[in-house]
């Protein structure tokens, strides 16, 4: 488990400590690669602290980044595609701003929220060499701008998923997973009143595959006026490969969710 101590008034950042595998948590799936990776151990670098106060962190914002490379300690070799940082603990009523939304179920703000490891870089192919290093970026939305604790692990799970705000037109809501190197948008499908479209994106070369859909809808056709267009019927798998890259969803009119959770998987052939 790695810790932090930051302190926000002084804008400063001390490691604290790299201790042993974490307990058990209710995200159970994936590998915990704190071992592989350390030591060495991560540098913390690039600090900042923004004192304006905004809805939910009257404090401000703490920005600071965890050089975390590779040592290779268990001999493990590489580590590939869905690496992530895991916040076991976050102390001072404070929140991690950039976590992937939804990213563990019920969208925990601090303990248990995730953090992708950047698609940038050394691991722009989303594959750490032995001895190559990634920067991984933190905001701290702050509750007081005092001392806090900040324990994360390291874990390596192409498996994912995110709350997907749905918007009336495409574009408004994306939400970036594996490492940005995707992205999931779900808008209004033109001329229907009841119906989400699903997209993967990139389109011509898409690096996530959706694997399922919440809630569950209860159609998966696109069914626009005649005179538009023929009705189309895609339910997930889509993208990364599938015949589709677009799923679609169909609701009760009188009940349409505002946001959808989708489940992804980062391994593209």
């Amino acid at each position: 488990m790695y810790s932090v101590s930051l302190d926000s008034e002084m804008s400063r950042a001390l490691l604290l400590a790299v201790a042993c595998i974490a307990a058990p948590t209710a995200l159970a799936q994936g590998v915990l690669v704190n071992d592989d990776l350390i030591p060495p151990v991560p540098v913390v670098k690039d600090q900042f602290y923004d004192p304006r106060a905004d809805a939910g962190f009257p404090a401000g914002r703490f920005y600071f980044t965890a050089e975390v490379c590779n040592g290779n300690n268990l001999d493990a070799g590489d580590q590939g595609v869905g690496l992530e940082s895991r916040t076991v603990q976050l102390t001072g009523n404070n929140v991690v701003l950039n976590r992937i939304p939804g990213g563990a179920p019920g969208d925990p703000a601090g303990a248990g929220s995730i953090v992708d490891f950047p698609g940038r870089g050394s691991y722009a192919d989303l594959s750490l060499a032995v001895g190559e290093c990634v920067d991984v970026a933190y905001v701290i939305g702050l509750d007081t701008a005092r001392n806090f604790y900040f324990f994360v692990d390291f874990w390596r799970d192409p498996l994912g998923q995110a709350t997907v705000p749905a918007t009336l037109v495409a574009q408004q809501g994306v939400v970036d997973v594996c490492g940005g190197r995707g992205e999931l948008d779900v808008y209004r499908a033109p001329f229907t009143t009841d119906t989400y479209a699903i997209t993967v994106s990139p389109e011509a070369t898409p690096t996530v595959r959706i694997t399922a859909i919440e809630p569950e809808p209860i159609s998966n056709t696109y069914a626009p006026p005649p005179i538009i267009s023929p009705p189309r019927t895609s339910a997930p798998p889509v993208g990364c490969g599938e015949t589709s890259n677009t799923a679609y969803a169909q609701y009760d009119v009188d009940a349409m969710p505002e946001a959808l959770t989708i489940y992804y998987d980062c391994t593209c052939p």
